[in-house]
């Protein structure tokens, strides 16, 4: 289980004034087996939270555990509980996404995934819904239940469609149902 309780970080960052608060009191509770979605339009905190909750940053106020093991006291114990893999390491540049979910995921180092689809190639690369794009996301997602994935999936900047907010409100829902259904549909698949 992941529990933050009032997660804080503030850089310091004299173009912004001084001071900039990059995550304000956020609070969770993520069960094992359950979806979770940490949403927000781009800036709002969400991978600065998910790099405190990976040891990588250190709260400025507040607190985070995995499994019960405080992120900040422990940090050791709590990276030995999870696994984190951003979107952007430059490691196994030779494999594709779907092999590395299946390298990461049977090893157990997959804490969450920002699921997201993309087309072209870094550095220039565009934001696709999860429907399009190159990587076949039905396959992507069946990896994910046969290496027995059991963490969250969050949808991760998600174009705005029409008539959208300025947060992309209607992006964010058609990207957590495609999520949910994809999930559902493979649940399916290997039981039937």
């Amino acid at each position: 289980m992941i529990v933050a309780n009032g997660l804080t970080k503030i850089f310091h960052d004299p173009k912004r004034g001084g001071e900039f608060r990059a995550v304000d009191g956020v609070s969770f509770t993520c069960h094992p087996g359950r979806i979770f979605g940490l949403l927000g339009p781009n800036g709002a905190g969400k991978t600065t939270t998910l790099r405190i909750l990976s040891t990588i940053l250190v709260p400025t106020a507040g607190s985070a555990s995995i499994d019960g093991v405080d992120v900040s006291k422990d940090p050791a114990d709590a990276r030995r509980r999870l696994g984190f893999c951003t979107g952007t390491t430059g490691i196994y540049e030779r494999m594709t996404p779907v092999e590395m979910i299946r390298y990461f995921g049977e090893r157990k180092k997959i804490l969450y995934v920002h699921f997201r689809n993309v087309s072209g190639q870094v550095p220039s690369f565009h934001e696709e819904f999860i429907n399009t794009g190159y990587v076949d996301m039905y396959r992507a997602m069946k990896i994910y239940h046969d290496v027995g994935f059991d963490s969250f999936f969050i949808d991760d900047h998600v174009p705005q469609t029409f008539q959208d907010t300025q947060w992309g409100h209607r992006g964010r829902a058609f990207a957590n149902g495609y999520i949910q259904a994809m999930i559902e549909a493979v649940t399916k698949q290997s039981v039937g």
